[in-house]
């Protein structure tokens, strides 16, 4: 489905239509689009797989994957963990920033400035929120956004989980259809995420 929808809108990455500018550092580099070089990174930043554990390129955080997802590298070139699960269409993407590297921030800052830069490229945006979660023994804010790129309507879970060193975007999408059927399996990868 997703490359009939990229072929439609004349998209050579159909990833690509999924992942709107949805990551936004704190130098305001735009990093929106698939790495240009199929998503490779250097050995010393690769992810890793052991069974269905994905650690982090940085060394810094682990998901465990369900059945029939595989690390993805070209959702983001700057997201420490990228998976997913083609056939069904559903993603994750997780970046890490220090803590150390803001001022007067905390966890609903960091989500309301992070969701903002999400919803900058969506339109008919319907956010809930926030949820008070607990993500791999840190307290986390989560928001559902349901909205439409590109004509396109998707499904977000927007996380962000707050440890004593770092901030952790979580972001996990699908299709809109699939959105409630699937919610239960972006919430168990997110809930699965672990600081290392």
């Amino acid at each position: 489905m997703g490359i009939v929808v990229g072929a439609l809108l004349g998209c050579k990455n159909p990833l690509a239509l999924l992942v709107p500018k949805i990551f936004q550092k704190k130098d305001k580099a735009k990093i929106d689009q698939p790495a240009h070089h199929d998503g490779l990174k250097s050995e010393s930043q690769t992810q890793t797989l052991n069974g269905n554990i994905l650690k982090a390129s940085d060394g810094q955080s682990q998901i465990t994957l369900p059945e029939g997802w595989i690390p993805i590298s070209s959702l983001n070139e700057k997201a420490e963990l990228q998976a997913g699960n083609r056939a069904s269409i559903m993603y994750v993407a997780v970046l890490t920033e220090s803590r150390a590297d803001f001022e007067n921030m905390d966890i609903q800052k960091h989500s309301d400035t992070t969701r903002d830069s999400l919803k900058s490229a969506l339109t008919a945006i319907n956010e809930q929120g926030p949820f008070k979660i607990t993500v791999g023994g840190f307290s986390a804010i989560q928001y559902e956004i349901i909205a439409t790129f590109e004509n396109v309507k998707l499904g977000y879970l927007h996380t962000t989980v707050e440890s004593s060193k770092n901030y952790y975007q979580i972001i996990a999408w699908t299709l809109y259809s699939k959105f409630v059927s699937q919610k239960n399996v972006l919430n168990s990868v997110i809930a699965s995420f672990k600081e290392l």
